[in-house]
C-alpha cells in the first residue's frame, strides 16, 4: 500500500506557460474568423437614410441574428486583444518595448471602437428599433453607419469602383 504525501503534481500540458503562449499568438487567427463569422450573420446593415420600414425590418425583424453577430464581434475583440498582448510580450522579449506599447495601445484603441459599435448596435437591435420612434432609430443607424468600414470588397465609396483599380494621378493637383 503506497501513500500519499499530499503533494498534487499538475503535469496536465494546459497548465504550462508555452500552451497558453501559444494560445495568444493564435488568436489573432481566431480574431479574424469570429470577425468573418461575425460580419456573414450580421447581414447587411440598412444605409444612411434609410427609410422607416427598412430600419424596423433589420433591427426589429433580425434581432435575434444581429445579437449572435454581436457576441461573434464581442468574441473577435477579446481575441485582437488577447493577440496583441502576445505581440507585445514578443517584442518586449525582442528589446522593442516601445513598439510594443504601441501595438497595445492601437489595439486598445481599435476594440474601444469596435465594442461601442456593437454597443450601439447591439442597443438598436433589442430596444430603440422596437420603440416606433424613427428618429431615434435612424440616428445611431446614421452614426454606426457613417463609422463603419466595409472591409470586403473594398469600395471607394464615391466613385463606386474597387479601391485597387482607382487612378490615384487624377486627384493629384499639380502646382507650379
Amino acid at each position: 500500500m503506497s501513500t500519499s504525501t499530499g503533494k498534487t503534481s499538475s503535469a496536465s500540458v494546459y497548465t504550462t506557460p508555452a500552451f497558453w503562449e501559444r494560445l495568444w499568438r493564435t488568436a489573432g487567427i481566431q480574431s479574424v474568423l469570429c470577425f468573418i463569422v461575425a460580419y456573414i450573420v450580421y447581414g447587411h446593415q440598412p444605409q444612411v437614410g434609410a427609410s422607416a420600414d427598412a430600419l424596423a425590418a433589420f433591427y426589429d425583424g433580425d434581432r435575434m441574428r444581429i445579437l449572435i453577430a454581436a457576441v461573434f464581434y464581442g468574441l473577435a475583440v477579446l481575441n485582437l486583444m488577447w493577440f496583441a498582448g502576445a505581440l507585445r510580450t514578443t517584442l518586449a522579449d525582442a528589446g522593442r518595448d516601445g513598439w510594443g506599447a504601441a501595438a497595445t495601445a492601437s489595439s486598445a484603441a481599435l476594440g474601444a471602437l469596435f465594442l461601442l459599435l456593437i454597443a450601439v448596435v447591439a442597443a438598436l437591435a433589442y430596444s430603440i428599433a422596437g420603440s416606433g420612434n424613427h428618429m431615434l432609430t435612424s440616428g445611431p443607424n446614421d452614426f454606426v453607419g457613417r463609422l463603419r468600414v466595409d472591409f470586403v470588397p473594398a469600395r471607394d465609396a464615391y466613385h463606386g469602383r474597387g479601391v485597387l483599380n482607382m487612378d490615384f494621378t487624377k486627384s493629384i493637383e499639380h502646382h507650379p
